[in-house]
C-alpha cells in the first residue's frame, strides 16, 4: 500500500494499517505520494478491503445498501467493528469490491453490501465514482471524486434500451424500447402498435384533411360506422346492380319467383285477399305428411270407418288353434300352451304366481324380498329369512374373493356403520377350527397404519375353558388375573409378583467384616444396628462407598436371573446429590458417572431441584436410565426390587412407605454380560457442592435359583 505523504501532516503510515485504538482524530485526511485522498474514520462489522462504506457526521462507517445517503469512501483494510484506519475518497482505487462490471461504466450500489455494480438502480447512482477496468473476480479499478449517494438519482445504466430501430421512451425512469414502437430512418417508415389521438371524436371514420392531418368524418356528412357495415359483402359496383334489376310494378320472370316473406318448404295457398300465402303446418299438412296421400285410393274417412283404433277392446269368440298364437311375426313371438295354465313364448315357460321354475344363467339387479320372506333350501326349509326395516339406509355388502383372498362382509350405507351379531336364547358364537389347524381370531390395525394384526388363537385343549371378564374398569396399573383358578378374570395390583415378597433384613450391615469400600474425602460412613449409614459432612466431593462382595470372581454375579432387594432413608437431603444401590460399585469419586457396568437404582438431586429416582443399567460405555419413577423427600422409607430377565432385559420395582409395589418399568438395552467386580454396590456423593446429605440402607439380599 502506498505511504501517506503530500500537505505537511503530523501523521504518517501506510493506508491498510488498521488501528485498535484511535490514533488520529476521526475525519482527518491524508494524501498519498499519487495525491490520492484518504479519510480516518472507524470501521464496521464484516468489513474487507476494498469495501465500499457510507460515513456519517461522527464518522461512522456502514456497508453500503441500497438507499443509503451520505458520502462514501472505500475501506483499505478490513477494518472492523471498534478498530479504525483509512477510506479512499479521491482519486484511483484498485481493491474496489463490485459485482460483474464493465470498463467505463457509472457505478450504482449492488444487492451485495459493500459492493458497486454497473447495473443502473433508481435513486442507487454513486455519485462521483466510475469503473476504469472491467473486474477480475469481483475486484475493479474505480476513480474516486469525493464519491457519495443520495437516494434520489439514477435508474439507468447511461445506454438506449431496447433494440436497433426501437424509439426510445421513458420506462418507469430507465430508458426503453419496444418491439411495437419503431422508426426506420432508411425507409422514413415509423411502426406502432397503437395509437391514441385525442383530438379525433370517438367512433366515426378518419381521413386525412387539406394539411394532411387526421380528422374525424362527422356523421351529419359522412357514413356512420353502423352505415359504413353495410357495404361488407358488396362484390360489385351498387348503382350498376341496382340498374340490373327489375321494376316493382309488373315485373316479368323469365325463370323462377322466390318470395322472401314466404316459409320454406310449405304449401302456398291464397288468403282471404287472394294473396299468396304459405299454409303453416300447425294447422295444414306438412310437405313429408302431404306425401302420405301418394297412393290412396278412395275417401280416407271411408276406410278408417271400417277399422279398430289402437284404443279399441275388440270382442273375439273362443280362438281354438292347434298349434300356437303368432304375434306379428312367425319365428320369434309364438305363445304356447305347456301345461294346464302354463304358457312359453318360444318355449322358454313363463312363470306365474304358482308354477316352479329353475331358473339358470339369469340376472337379478333388483328382487325385492317381502319382510319375513325367505330364500329356502331344497328341500323348501328357510336358509335365509329377510326383514324390512323402514327407511332403511345401512345394509351388508358381500363380495367373494380371488386366488388365496378370503370372500368378505362389509356394512355399507352411512359413514360409520357396523355390524351387529345376536344369538337366539341361550345360543353362542361358535368359531370352529379345522383338521389343519385351531379357530383363530384376528383383529387387524387401521388400514391407514398398515396390515398388521393381534390374534387369539385356541390351543390344544383336554377340556371346554370359559372366561368370564370383570364386571368393571380396572384402576390405573392393574391386570387381569384369574385368582380362583376357574376362568373368572378380576383385576389385580400390579407389580405382585411373589419374588417381590421375598426382602429379607439382615443383620449383615452391622459389622463391616464382609465389606469393602469406604469413605470418600471427607464422607463418613457407619456400620451399626440400624443399617449402613453414609454421611457426606458439608465438605465438597464427599460421601462413601460400600462393596458387598457376593462370591468369586469366577463367576458372574447376575448369571442365572438373580434377583436382588434392598431398603433405604435419606435422612438428610442436601442441595444435590448422587445415590447409587445395585449390582456393580460405582467409583470412589465425589460424583457418581453411571457408565460403569451396573443393573440398579440411582437417586439424583441437582441444584436444589426434585430429588428423582431412577432404573439405570450400563455396559461400560453407555448408560440406559429410565424417566423418573417417583420423586423422594427426606425420610421416605424406599424398597427396592431387581429381577434379571437372563440376558435379554431387567425388570425394576419400588414402592413408597410400605405402599404398593409399582409394576415392572423394563429396560433391554446396555445390559451388561458380566459385573468385573462380582459385588453389589451401595453410595451417596455430594456430587460436587459443599452440601450435607446423609442416608441409611436398612438391609439388602441377593437370590439365584
Amino acid at each position: 500500500m502506498a505511504e501517506l505523504r503530500g500537505s505537511p501532516q503530523v501523521f504518517h503510515g501506510n493506508t491498510d494499517k488498521i488501528d485498535t485504538t484511535q490514533q488520529i482524530a476521526l475525519g482527518t485526511r491524508g494524501f498519498d505520494g499519487s495525491g490520492n485522498e484518504y479519510i480516518y474514520l472507524e470501521g464496521v462489522a464484516s468489513n474487507v478491503a476494498g469495501a465500499w462504506s457510507v460515513f456519517d457526521e461522527d464518522y461512522a462507517t456502514t456497508l453500503l445498501i441500497g438507499n443509503e445517503v451520505g458520502p462514501v469512501g472505500i475501506a483499505m483494510a478490513a477494518i472492523l467493528a471498534d478498530q479504525y484506519g483509512w477510506y479512499q475518497v479521491f482519486g484511483k482505487n484498485t481493491i474496489a469490491s463490485t459485482d460483474t462490471v464493465a470498463a467505463d461504466k457509472a457505478l450504482y450500489i449492488d444487492g451485495t453490501a459493500g459492493r458497486a455494480d454497473d447495473a443502473g438502480v433508481a435513486g442507487d447512482l454513486i455519485i462521483g465514482a466510475y469503473s476504469m477496468s472491467a473486474d477480475t473476480s469481483n475486484v475493479a479499478t474505480v476513480w474516486l471524486t469525493y464519491p457519495h449517494v443520495s437516494d434520489d438519482i439514477g435508474g439507468s445504466s447511461g445506454t438506449v434500451g431496447g433494440s436497433d430501430t426501437q424509439v426510445q421512451f421513458n420506462d418507469g425512469g430507465t430508458l426503453s424500447g419496444d418491439a411495437g414502437f419503431t422508426y426506420n430512418k432508411t425507409s422514413n417508415v415509423g411502426t406502432i402498435g397503437g395509437l391514441l389521438v385525442s383530438d379525433l371524436t370517438a367512433s366515426q371514420i378518419v381521413a386525412t384533411d387539406a394539411s394532411k392531418n387526421l380528422v374525424s368524418l362527422a356523421v351529419a356528412t359522412y357514413p356512420s360506422l353502423t352505415e359504413l357495415t353495410y357495404v361488407k359483402g358488396v362484390t360489385s359496383a351498387l348503382q350498376t346492380q341496382i340498374d340490373a334489376k327489375a321494376p316493382s310494378t309488373a315485373p316479368t320472370f323469365a325463370t323462377s319467383i322466390t318470395g322472401s316473406y314466404l316459409t320454406a318448404s310449405q304449401i302456398l295457398i291464397t288468403d282471404a285477399s287472394k294473396n299468396i300465402v304459405s299454409a303453416p303446418v300447425a294447422t295444414y299438412p306438412s310437405l313429408t305428411e302431404l306425401t302420405y296421400l301418394k297412393g290412396v285410393t278412395s275417401a280416407i274417412q271411408t276406410q278408417l270407418g271400417l277399422k279398430y283404433a289402437s284404443g279399441d277392446s275388440p270382442s273375439f269368440g273362443t280362438i281354438t288353434t292347434s298349434g300356437g298364437i303368432e304375434l306379428g311375426h312367425a319365428t320369434d313371438t309364438t305363445i304356447a300352451r305347456v301345461s294346464a295354465g302354463v304358457v312359453s313364448i318360444e318355449g322358454v315357460t313363463i312363470a306365474t304366481a304358482t308354477n316352479t321354475l329353475t331358473l339358470s344363467g339369469k340376472t337379478l339387479t333388483e328382487p325385492k324380498i317381502a319382510s319375513g320372506g325367505f330364500i329356502a333350501d331344497a328341500n323348501g326349509n328357510e336358509l335365509i329369512i329377510f326383514t324390512t326395516t323402514a327407511s332403511a339406509v345401512n345394509e351388508l355388502t358381500i363380495a367373494n374373493g380371488a386366488t388365496t383372498v378370503n370372500p368378505t362382509i362389509t356394512a355399507s350405507g352411512e359413514t360409520n356403520v357396523g355390524i351387529n351379531f345376536q344369538a337366539k336364547g341361550t345360543g353362542t358364537y361358535r368359531f370352529l377350527g379345522t383338521a389343519d389347524q385351531a379357530a383363530e381370531i384376528r383383529l387387524f390395525e387401521d388400514t391407514t397404519d398398515g396390515t398388521n394384526y393381534s390374534a387369539f388363537k385356541v390351543g390344544t385343549q383336554s377340556a371346554d375353558i370359559t372366561y368370564t371378564l370383570p364386571t368393571a374398569v380396572g384402576a390405573a396399573g392393574t391386570y387381569l388375573k384369574d385368582a380362583a383358578g376357574n376362568g373368572t378374570l378380576s383385576w389385580a395390583t400390579a407389580g405382585g409378583d411373589s419374588f417381590l415378597k421375598t426382602l429379607n433384613f439382615s443383620t449383615i450391615f452391622e459389622t463391616s467384616t464382609r465389606f469393602g469400600g469406604g469413605a470418600i474425602a471427607s464422607g463418613s460412613p457407619t456400620f451399626g444396628t440400624t443399617g449402613y449409614d453414609i454421611d457426606t459432612t458439608a465438605t465438597i466431593d464427599s460421601g462413601a462407598r460400600l462393596i458387598w462382595y457376593t462370591q468369586q470372581s469366577v463367576s458372574n454375579v447376575i448369571a442365572g436371573s438373580p434377583t436382588f432387594h434392598t431398603m433405604f432413608t435419606i435422612v438428610t437431603v442436601g442441595t444435590d446429590l448422587d445415590l447409587y444401590s445395585g449390582w456393580g460399585v460405582p467409583a470412589s469419586a465425589g460424583s457418581f458417572t453411571f457408565v460403569f457396568k451396573h443393573i440398579g437404582f440411582k437417586v439424583i438431586r441437582n441444584a436444589s431441584g426434585t430429588v428423582d429416582l431412577f432404573a439405570t443399567q450400563a455396559d461400560g460405555t453407555t448408560e440406559n436410565a429410565s424417566a423418573s419413577l417417583t420423586t423422594v423427600a427426606a425420610n421416605d422409607d424406599m424398597e427396592l426390587a431387581i429381577k434379571i430377565n437372563g440376558s435379554t432385559s431387567v425388570d425394576y420395582y419400588w414402592r413408597k412407605n410400605v405402599g404398593s409395589w409399582s409394576a415392572a418399568t423394563n429396560l433391554t438395552s446396555n445390559l451388561p454380560a458380566d459385573l468385573t467386580d462380582q459385588a453389589i454396590g451401595f453410595g451417596l456423593v455430594n456430587s460436587g457442592v459443599a452440601s450435607q446429605s446423609r442416608a441409611r440402607w436398612w438391609g439388602a439380599s441377593w437370590s439365584r435359583a
